[in-house]
């Protein structure tokens, strides 16, 4: 039962109408015709549309993906610890879940059950028996109904927990899993809430450090390129980014992050963000290619007002790096 946008509401207008399956139809400002029908999208909630609980399990699952090879989070499953040899790349989370996934960094054999319960900061690596684990949260849910149509890559998203209201953007969904950019989930709680957004609700910034910049720890913004920079909109959080540049550092490359006013939003690689390359790498990406949300949901708040930088949080050793970009996505709340 499709009609056009225009027979049915006014623009600017947000309305829900019932037939043999719900859907939403709504006009954009603009004043151009939209017809938006989805079977289980049924709750518009401002500029946020409620997903249907039915199309969604809402535990976290413990799963993971790896960009590479789209598709595998049917077969990326995590493990319950067991004693035995440990490879990089492998996840397995504490027979006692904790609301964590720990990956393995490096890889050994392992006879006693490591102190997961003590090591429950996300981005940070510990060592047990030789085997060197980084903490993270989970980042999957599963999906009972095909929503890729839909939730595309990069649609923001909403979501709520026993922790409270979180913001990410669609970075993978199939018609069995989906993949979020953002703080992640906790492992062991369900969400009460799933909500997506117009793409026109997350904004790119993008950030470009001319000639050498890794030599030191500093604000790179300021202290290198002389430009300044600040966040002139209503609040937003940051919920991912990316970093590339033009020469390598001659043996390692600098660590970047973003920085709004004091707080530096990434908790990957132990809060020191990511390692540029001369290809684009996003900062939730690890060594071992398994994709992952290790944003802080306490310090990726933007209002207006905001400083922004860039930070170089570890520095280069070698020869010096240079021409850096960084574009990190906002998403409005």
């Amino acid at each position: 039962m499709a009609k056009r946008a225009s027979d049915m509401v006014a623009a600017g207008q947000t309305t829900k109408f019932l037939a043999a399956a719900d859907y939403i139809v709504r006009v954009l400002r603009d004043s151009r015709d939209y017809v938006i029908s989805v079977a289980n999208l049924r709750k518009a909630v401002g500029p946020w549309m409620a997903i249907d609980t039915d199309n969604y399990a809402a535990a976290p699952q413990a799963r993971y993906h790896t960009p590479a090879a789209p598709g595998d989070l049917a077969t990326n499953t995590v493990g319950t610890w067991s004693a035995g040899a440990k490879t990089a790349g492998e996840v397995w989370r504490p027979s006692t879940d904790n609301g964590y996934l720990y990956e393995v960094e490096v890889g050994d054999t392992d006879s006693s059950a490591p102190d997961f319960a003590s090591n429950t900061t996300v981005g940070e690596t510990w060592t047990h028996e030789g085997v060197t684990w980084r903490t993270h949260r989970p980042n999957v849910l599963s999906m009972s109904a095909d929503l890729s149509s839909w939730l595309t890559k990069g649609t923001p998203l909403r979501w709520t927990d026993m922790n409270g209201t979180r913001y990410g953007r669609v970075f993978y969904c199939d018609a069995n899993y989906l993949v979020v950019d953002g703080p992640g989930f906790d492992y062991g709680t369900s969400l009460t809430e799933l909500c997506y957004g117009w793409q026109s609700q997350a904004q790119v910034l993008r950030f470009t450090i001319p000639g050498n910049y890794g030599g030191s720890v500093r604000d790179l913004l300021a202290n290198v390129a002389s430009r300044y920079a600040t966040w002139q909109h209503g609040p937003a959080k940051l919920v991912t980014f990316r970093v590339k540049h033009k020469t390598d550092a001659g043996t390692t490359q600098p660590y970047i992050v973003p920085k709004i006013s004091s707080n530096l939003p990434s908790l990957a690689n132990a809060a020191k963000g990511v390692q540029p390359s001369t290809s684009w790498k996003a900062h939730v990406l690890s060594a071992n290619g398994v994709y992952w949300g290790d944003v802080d949901p306490t310090k990726y708040g933007l209002a207006c007002g905001s400083v922004l930088e860039i930070r170089c949080t570890a520095a280069e050793v070698g020869t010096s790096a240079s021409d850096l970009t960084v574009e990190a996505v906002a998403v409005f709340v």
